[in-house]
């Protein structure tokens, strides 16, 4: 690489780097939000999570996840996550169903007497 090449690289590392962060969708956090910490992954990682976002989550083609940016992706995927949320309620730490104290029992007994054409009302 020239001397000349070098300098040039050098002048454009500010527009460099923001264009990289464009890439990854980082977006300007201005308000005091806390840096998020996280396992460091690498850009093939980032982009197949990406496209796993896209294609699995809201069932987008590949080309439109593609032709999507990855804050787009993000915030299509905050924007489902609220939809459901909405639909469905959020699920408080309070209503964790765990095996061992029996509050699966009812679920299992209704999907059994789902299965059972038989029985149209489960005697509870």
């Amino acid at each position: 690489m020239k001397a000349g090449a070098v300098r040039e690289v050098l002048a454009a590392r500010g527009q460099l780097i923001e264009f990289i962060l464009v890439l990854i969708g980082a977006q300007d956090k201005t308000g005091g939000d806390k840096p998020q910490a996280g396992k460091p992954i690498s850009f093939d990682e980032y982009f197949t999570q990406l496209f796993q976002i896209g294609t699995g989550w809201l069932g987008w083609s590949p080309a439109e996840t593609w032709n999507a940016t990855p804050a787009e992706i993000i915030n299509a995927k905050r924007g489902r996550n609220a939809m459901l949320e909405e639909i469905f309620g959020r699920k408080s730490e309070d209503q964790a169903a765990d095996v061992a104290d029996g509050s699966f029992a009812s679920v299992k007994g209704d999907l059994n007497a789902i299965g059972d054409l038989t029985n149209h009302v489960r005697p509870r």
